[in-house]
């Protein structure tokens, strides 16, 4: 039996098939089983984020000079100018960073869920502790980075199209890097060339399918607003449909999965 590293190795040089019902009604599965448990993990995690970032702000600008800060106009980052612009692109680098973990946790509450094995709060921390921690924070920085600085190339608005269109191409393509690493062990420069050459092979099954996990994880942001976070977990739960779908495991990994 060829091991699980020249598996994904075939599939980058060879291709593979790819079932969009099958990626899709897996995805459907396994979100029907997290949705509420990750929803309201996301209401709280967001809740507590606001109060934190709220008093660290007010006592730093004022309330007053704080809400005008927060107009939507000043938040925009297309009318932010110079050192400002450059603080909000740095800090939402962090920010995605910082997270890289606990959306893999995500990712690996829906890995319990298609097996029928129990989830817990710790499910979702537990890649801040993991061997994997590193790999995550420096392909996120990678991908973020690369993300927010391409607008910085050419500020010209007729050029603002094409990097908004590169910059979704470029998340689309890492798609599977979490996956990767978290489940394949590997680490963060192969995951991200990895998640590139197999999108390469299925582009617009791969397209379609992550498109559609998108727009259906910003959903609920019309249903109240408080919908949205049980809309996300679609997203996390498309995520491993993919791996799974695309990668696959063995009974190898799923050993050392279980053991991280």
């Amino acid at each position: 039996m060829p091991s699980h590293k020249n598996r994904i190795e075939n599939l980058k040089s060879n291709g593979y098939s790819l079932s969009f019902d099958s990626v899709l009604n897996l995805a459907f599965k396994n979100y029907k089983k997290i949705v509420l448990y990750a929803g309201l993990l996301f209401f709280v995690f967001a809740v507590v984020m606001a109060i934190l970032v709220s008093i660290v702000l007010i006592n730093q600008f004022g309330a007053d000079q704080l809400e005008q800060i927060l107009k939507p106009e000043n938040i925009n980052p297309d009318n932010l100018k110079g050192d400002t612009k450059n603080i909000f692109l740095g800090a939402s680098v962090l920010v995605s960073v910082v997270l890289s973990p606990f959306m893999a946790g995500f990712i690996k509450m829906a890995y319990c869920a298609d097996r029928d094995q129990e989830f817990h709060v710790s499910t979702i921390f537990e890649y801040y502790t993991s061997k994997h921690l590193f790999d995550l924070l420096l392909a996120t920085f990678i991908i973020s980075t690369v993300n927010t600085g391409l607008p910085l190339l050419n500020e010209q608005p007729q050029f603002q199209v094409v990097i908004s269109i590169v910059s979704y191409l470029i998340l689309f393509m890492t798609f599977l890097t979490i996956p990767l690493i978290i489940f394949s062990n590997l680490k963060a420069i192969p995951a991200i060339k990895t998640s590139i050459q197999l999108f390469a092979k299925q582009p617009l099954a791969l397209f379609a399918l992550i498109l559609l996990a998108y727009v259906l994880s910003v959903v609920g942001f019309f249903v109240f607003y408080i919908g949205i976070f049980f809309t996300i977990p679609f997203l996390y739960a498309m995520h491993f449909a993919l791996y799974s779908e695309v990668v696959g495991f063995d009974l190898e990994k799923e050993q050392e999965i279980a053991e991280n």
